[in-house]
């Protein structure tokens, strides 16, 4: 993780973000060092020195003469690292192990900017409704679950409408069969297909007095009747269903590569998509499914503790990076063939997976969960973490390491579960594990730094192999 700061003859620097307890998720007010390594090998300077309070706001411990950013400038930058930081470790996701996600960026290859289609179209907000209903627009994306408006808002939007008052622009994604998705406006579609569908009342409303605390008018099984006095009144029925909304659609032949940035560069909501997000947009229903299925498998949930929140589909992100590189190692060249940034390979896997006809993504599903199981049993609570002595005494106070779960997971998943068990006791690696990381500098250094990095990759891989043959005797066969 690293932090722009200007420092006096060397302005716009990127500063490493560096922990200095070993485990600062576990400790009241974690401490962090602001450096340059770009001189690899050599002692750097410390440019700042940091302790996280517990308010989530950065305290500065120690501030180098040759910072040259003003204090506003350097409190605003502090703030959001710390929010960073708190962000990564709800996830259960240790911050300091990966690339920046911005490389995946620079990454993109030149396209045709012909090749972009995007039509515009207005649509009546009762068509939109019964587009919902009649599931040709997709109105719940999984990213989107824990994210509601609250009452007053999704309320003044209506009054909005009521109003007369023109909404922003929408932008969907069209599927190969015609459906629908909601790139940007989910929440403010969300508003008004919950009040059209008698769900929420109006309240806490700004002009619009004689409208508060009624409902839209429902009819049938599918809404609540209403008194004739709690619902709106005609008129403003008739405003409601006839305003029109303007919307951007991607053309489902747009190639996935300008998908991906269309996406990343228009959404607009008050929490931009990461790139899991996006691809889940991108991608087919069977590829969403496989990957839900995959990451709420009691398997998943009981080697990863139940500790990576759902919230900004973490888990699905852990279980497409297991079918990509299962993917490498069932093909000729294994791991050789990653070659791209991350995003951009995990990409390509879900633009491969969602336009095959005949694959059988049954069988990720099955080795995803037996290499779960196994793992779960061979590190128990410690799975997937970087373990030191203290850790596993403490049975996973650790946050789950990226690197770890993916070598781990491919490598375990080639194991008959059933004699495995036979044949080892519960946490038979957890301190093989641990005494390789301490011993083994390289491969303690491609689980923390870089991890992303294919020389990193195949290191962990590779280790993780050697330990099972090591400790465990054991080969495919088994």
């Amino acid at each position: 993780m690293k932090l722009e700061i200007d420092i006096k003859d060397r302005p716009e620097m990127l500063l490493d973000v560096l922990p200095l307890d070993e485990d600062p998720q576990n400790c009241s007010q974690p401490k962090f060092s602001l450096q340059d390594m770009s001189a690899e090998g050599e002692q750097t300077d410390i440019y700042l020195k940091l302790t996280l309070m517990e308010n989530n706001v950065f305290r500065i411990d120690f501030k180098h003469s040759d910072v040259s950013e003003t204090e506003q400038t350097l409190k605003a930058k502090l703030e959001n690292l710390a929010d960073k930081l708190i962000n990564s470790w709800r996830e259960g996701i240790n911050p300091f192990e990966e690339d920046d996600e911005e490389k995946a960026i620079s990454n993109f290859k030149p396209y045709d900017v012909r090749k972009i289609r995007i039509d515009t179209k207005t649509f009546p907000l009762r068509q939109i409704k019964d587009m919902i209903v009649d599931g040709d627009l997709d109105l719940s994306p999984d990213f989107q679950r824990n994210f509601v408006w609250e009452q007053k808002r999704q309320s003044q939007l209506i009054e909005s409408v009521l109003l007369r008052i023109p909404l922003p622009v929408f932008y969907f994604s069209q599927d190969e069969d015609g459906t629908l998705h909601v790139v940007d406006g989910v929440q403010r579609l969300t508003s008004i297909y919950n009040f059209m569908s008698g769900k929420t009342k109006l309240s806490k409303l700004e002009y619009l007095s004689e409208v508060e605390g009624l409902y839209f008018p429902v009819k049938g099984a599918n809404g609540e009747a209403r008194a004739a006095d709690k619902v709106l009144d005609e008129k403003s029925v008739r405003i409601i269903n006839q305003t029109q909304i303007l919307v951007n659609i991607i053309d489902s032949e747009s190639p996935s590569q300008v998908k991906y940035d269309v996406f990343r560069r228009i959404n607009t909501g008050g929490r931009p998509l990461n790139h899991q997000e996006i691809r889940n947009c991108i991608a087919s229903t069977s590829v969403r499914n496989l990957l839900n299925h995959m990451s709420q498998s009691e398997e998943f949930l009981e080697a990863t503790q139940n500790k990576v929140p759902v919230t900004r589909m973490v888990p699905e992100e852990l279980a497409l990076r297991f079918i990509t590189f299962r993917r490498f190692l069932s093909s000729e060249g294994g791991l050789d063939n990653y070659s791209l940034s991350m995003e951009a390979t995990l990409n390509q896997t879900v633009d491969d997976l969602s336009v095959s006809r005949n694959l059988d993504m049954s069988c990720y599903l099955n080795d995803f969960r037996n290499a779960m199981k196994n793992a779960a049993y061979l590190f128990g609570k410690v799975a997937f973490r970087k373990i030191d002595l203290n850790s596993a005494k403490r049975r996973g106070g650790n946050v789950l390491n990226k690197a770890l779960f993916l070598s781990w997971s491919l490598v375990l998943a080639d194991f008959d579960h059933d004699k495995i068990r036979k044949r080892f006791h519960p946490d038979a690696l957890v301190e093989p594990l641990r005494k390789r990381i301490a011993e083994d500098s390289h491969y303690s250094s491609s689980i923390s730094n870089g991890t992303n990095d294919k020389i990193n990759i195949k290191r962990a891989y590779e280790t993780a192999q050697d330990i099972v043959r090591q400790v465990l005797n054991l080969n495919k066969t088994l």
